[in-house]
């Protein structure tokens, strides 16, 4: 079931708006202004945030001041702006909702919504400091072991499935969070971020390497050689 607000009236002059085939050739039926022409399309919302982790492995998570999931947990995220990147989203959400330090890293998870029709994405980081400024959506931010999460008490799936691919990550690749350089040159592939995809029947898990897999191997060593022998003197 979708939960989907179709769009009722035009934006540019106020008629009721007819669903329709447009008429220069698109597929998909969209809401269509019968007195101005206007074609009005309606998109998917992103959602960007991240996963921010002190040294010791504690991450951050953000007490829900405001609807929905009043009085969740969640990690520190939100709708991205016009006129900004997911990464430069992710880092305001964080600094907006926790007041945290980051050093923002690569993105990990890209999870579809398809039900509210909305992308949620979420970037590692790495926080430089236990200092926290919470803003007015955050009742309270807090820091958790794994075992001291409130599963229970998430705020929404999505922050879930990240968080349990998150640790499971750590577990299996323990020595990321010290690779810097890592971080900063890391590309999203499928092969370092896990997509997942909510409400579809082929639901598929690509789970990503934190390192690449194939790692340049160094030549082995010349065989050393014999010095030349010296000639014998002639006398």
């Amino acid at each position: 079931m979708s939960l989907h607000n179709p769009i009722r009236h035009c934006r540019d002059c106020g008629t009721a708006v007819v669903y329709r085939l447009p008429d220069d050739g698109d597929t998909r039926q969209r809401a269509v202004c019968p007195s101005c022409g206007r074609v009005h399309y309606e998109n998917p919302l992103n959602v960007v945030g991240t996963i921010p982790v002190l040294p010791d492995g504690r991450v951050l998570l953000c007490l829900r001041a405001i609807e929905p999931r009043r009085g969740k947990w969640t990690l520190p995220a939100g709708f991205m702006e016009l006129g900004e990147t997911t990464s430069q989203g992710a880092a305001r959400e964080t600094d907006e909702e926790a007041g945290a330090h980051i050093a923002l890293g690569p993105l990990f998870a890209v999870l579809n919504v398809q039900r509210v029709g909305q992308v949620h994405l979420f970037y590692r980081a790495e926080l430089l400091s236990e200092h926290l400024d919470p803003g007015f959506e955050t009742l309270e931010a807090r820091f958790f072991t794994e075992d001291e999460v409130p599963w229970d008490e998430l705020a929404f799936r999505t922050v879930k499935e990240t968080l349990v691919r998150f640790f499971a990550d750590r577990r299996t690749r323990p020595v990321w969070h010290a690779l810097r350089g890592y971080r900063i040159a890391a590309r999203p592939t499928t092969q370092n971020v896990f997509a997942v995809s909510q409400g579809s029947r082929d639901r598929k898990h690509v789970l990503r390497a934190a390192f690449p897999r194939k790692t340049a191997r160094c030549p082995a060593p010349e065989p050393a050689q014999a010095p030349p022998r010296r000639a014998a003197p002639a006398w």
